[in-house]
């Protein structure tokens, strides 16, 4: 797929996903609906004002999984880290998190 392709689906993504969207029963997010809202929005930049995604990685072992986000936050290069059973249950907490504001950024020791 070309880049032009690639916007194009993550538009159409982004315009039918909407804050409702993620919320499922009792509150819970989806998570599959948060793995597509983690490509839309979060992986391609915009976490929100002010900051600047530059990247992140999961990583998953036999017990436990791990998602780490690298962002510039203000000119800062921080990271967060998120870990749970599985990874995709480590993106649900990260997007559940950036929506409530309660993710947590720590300087980035390797930038």
């Amino acid at each position: 797929m070309t880049n032009h392709v690639n916007n194009a689906v993550i538009d159409m993504i982004r315009s039918a996903v909407t804050d409702e969207d993620l919320l499922g029963v009792e509150g819970k997010i989806d998570e599959l609906r948060a793995l597509w809202y983690f490509m839309c929005y979060i992986a391609d930049g915009k976490v929100n004002s002010g900051t600047c995604v530059d990247g992140f990685s999961l990583r998953q072992d036999d017990t436990w999984a791990r998602l780490v986000v690298k962002a510039n936050i203000e000119g800062t290069r921080q990271v967060a880290f998120i870990s749970s059973q599985t990874t995709t249950r480590c993106v649900a907490i990260f997007v559940r998190q950036w929506r409530d504001g309660v993710v947590k950024w720590y300087d980035d020791k390797f930038a």
